[in-house]
């Protein structure tokens, strides 16, 4: 992640423009994980409750090339892994 919040915020806010797809990759890139750093993460920070099971690797990849589109749960559990609002990853 960059190490100045004001520096992520402005970009954060800068590839909302983006199409979804787009969006998720920069996103994850702007805050230099891979693809496997998101699903690590994603299973430590959602292990109990309902939240939804870490995708699968290739599901991550779909979303970023724009072959399906995350289910509702999923985005916003990207939207809590990344600190944005809840309908920052809405299509």
């Amino acid at each position: 992640m960059m190490a100045n919040p004001t520096e992520t915020r402005r970009a954060l806010n800068a590839l909302r423009a983006r199409p979804l797809p787009e969006r998720i990759k920069a996103v994850r890139e702007l805050y230099g994980w891979t693809q496997d750093g998101l699903l690590r993460i994603w299973s430590v920070m959602f292990r109990h409750g309902d939240a939804p099971a870490p995708p699968l690797r290739c599901t991550i990849s779909n979303w970023e090339r724009g072959y399906c589109t995350p289910y509702p749960k999923n985005r916003e559990a990207l939207a809590i892994l990344f600190g944005v609002d809840s309908n920052y990853f809405n299509p």
